[in-house]
């Protein structure tokens, strides 16, 4: 039995989120998932995740940052390449992953490592507006998760994908423009993730991959959007900058490259902070997934699965448990589906 404490700014979330439903009836969606944190543990509708679960209170993700890809860049591109048709073959297996024991999505608004070079997969303008192609692709997969119960923690920036825009004004108004999106939008299903793998040596603008930059523009997003529960992740070694992780509202950590045998001494010291934990990458596949995924269960911190060569790498596939069954059959014997 986990203990949860209620916050002395519960009404204020309460409040921001019935507005949040008032403005999506008048946009025409009316969302059905709100997720929430309480004590470090995660609720949706007001109830615990897998509740009564090993996993209770915790988010189980998988990384499909590319089931909204869509390559710019002429010399680059793959021939018959269809943006529209890659994301409904993801939409077509969402059911059956969440059936899986997977409640969280992990998304991007631009993408992730295609598995080649050059590619410009972005849903950003030079100047930080917002292209509308790229942001009905994520709204389909963010309302379709919304319609069957799920989480998306929605990324704005990828490492080699930030040069797209134009300078540091540009990247902070990209910030304030997603955030003013999904404010419009109304989404309550939705966390946001500034930058993943923020300290990658490939992202162009200082204001990306330094701890103090990140730091402002997770205080950005909050500006423009009060309600948004606002991090960004650092390097693979599990580190989060104490910069990010002051002023994130939770901490997002990255496993590639952790050892099993760091794992708990990682959550262990990020916990300290007393904020719900999610690991967001976890490039691991078998056997060794299967060892991580237990390992962040047991110290009550929430885990993503990352296949790179299935769902994150070109040609991209979505076969939900048939990506890895070793893994999707553990998943699913924990979460007691």
């Amino acid at each position: 039995m986990k203990i949860r404490h209620h916050s002395p700014a519960i009404s204020a979330i309460f409040t921001m989120c019935i507005l949040a439903i008032v403005t999506a009836r008048l946009s025409g969606f009316e969302p059905t998932t709100r997720i929430a944190v309480e004590g470090g543990f995660w609720e949706i509708n007001g109830k615990p995740t897998y509740e009564g679960a090993e996993t209770e209170g915790l988010l189980m993700g998988v990384r499909m940052v590319n089931c909204t890809f869509d390559d710019r860049n002429p010399k680059t591109s793959p021939g018959g390449f269809d943006a529209d048709k890659n994301t409904e073959a993801f939409l077509k297996k969402l059911p059956r992953y969440v059936s899986h024991g997977i409640n969280t999505i992990i998304l991007n608004l631009q993408g992730g490592d295609p598995g080649y070079a050059g590619s410009i997969n972005s849903a950003f303008e030079p100047d930080g507006s917002l292209r509308e192609a790229d942001l009905n692709r994520v709204a389909r997969v963010i309302e379709a998760c919304d319609k069957i119960g799920a989480v998306v923690i929605l990324g704005y920036f990828s490492p080699a994908q930030d040069q797209v825009l134009r300078n540091e004004a540009a990247v902070t108004a990209a910030v304030s423009n997603a955030s003013a999106w999904l404010k419009k939008k109304a989404y309550t299903n939705v966390l946001v993730q500034v930058a993943e793998e923020h300290t990658s040596k490939k992202y162009k603008h200082a204001i990306i991959s330094s701890p103090e930059g990140c730091a402002s523009l997770i205080k950005a997003a909050r500006a423009t959007n009060p309600g948004l529960l606002v991090s960004a992740s650092g390097a693979p070694n599990g580190r989060v900058a104490n910069e990010v992780g002051d002023e994130a509202s939770i901490l997002l950590p990255r496993f590639n490259s952790t050892p099993l045998e760091r794992f708990n001494l990682m959550v262990v010291k990020l916990a300290k902070r007393s904020k719900a934990i999610v690991s967001v990458d976890d490039a691991k596949t078998g056997k060794l997934a299967m060892a991580a995924m237990d390992l962040c269960v047991q110290s009550l911190c929430s885990w993503t699965y990352s296949n790179l060569e299935v769902n994150q790498h070109y040609p991209f596939t979505y076969q939900a448990e048939e990506d890895d069954p070793g893994v999707y059959g553990r998943l699913k014997k924990i979460v007691g589906n």
